[in-house]
């Protein structure tokens, strides 16, 4: 898997960390939190980076049961009441 990286972009003049990721369906997202200055936004660029990639290994098996759920065309309300 690709290292996960994020940049520090400015928008109106005010520093922002954007971090992309892929949700549990394959689609791709993106972060974006407003920091201080660039310093803060250093260190939230490392705190959200370390969280995204904490928060996946554990949902591994969740997202790959959606993913096979989605593709098969089952409803999640089916497969609740059964």
């Amino acid at each position: 898997m690709k290292e996960r990286k994020g940049c520090i972009v400015e928008r109106a003049e005010k520093p922002y960390v954007r971090v992309a990721y892929t949700d549990s369906l394959g689609k791709r997202r993106e972060l974006m939190r407003r920091a201080k200055d660039k310093k803060h936004a250093r260190e939230l660029m490392k705190q959200l980076v370390k969280q995204l990639d904490s928060a996946e290994p554990g949902n591994r098996r969740a997202e790959l049961d959606a993913q096979t759920t989605a593709r098969e065309g089952i409803s999640a309300h089916w497969l609740l009441r059964v």
